[in-house]
C-alpha cells in the first residue's frame, strides 16, 4: 500500500508542475498579447521619445514670438 500512495504522490507532483508550467505560459501570453495592444494603439508615436505626436500646424497670420510668460512655463513643465 505504500507504493501505491508514493506511486500517487510522484503523479500528483507531475501534474502539479505541468499545471504551473501551463499558468506561467498563459501569464507569459497574456502580458505579451497587453504589450501589443499597447503598441498597436499608440501607433506611429510609441517609438517617438517626446510622445507629442506632430506638431501643431501654425497659422501664417500669427507671430512666432513666444510671450515670456508662456516661455517660463514652457521651460518650467519641460515642454520646449
Amino acid at each position: 500500500m505504500a507504493a501505491t500512495t508514493e506511486m500517487d504522490m510522484l503523479e500528483y507532483k507531475r501534474r502539479q508542475k505541468l499545471r504551473s508550467i501551463a499558468i506561467g505560459f498563459g501569464l507569459a501570453a497574456l502580458v505579451v498579447m497587453f504589450y501589443v495592444a499597447t503598441i498597436v494603439r499608440l501607433g506611429p508615436n510609441a517609438l517617438r521619445k517626446d510622445g507629442m505626436g506632430k506638431p501643431a500646424a501654425t497659422s501664417p497670420l500669427k507671430s512666432n514670438a513666444v510671450q515670456p510668460a508662456a516661455d517660463a512655463a514652457c521651460k518650467k513643465a519641460g515642454t520646449c
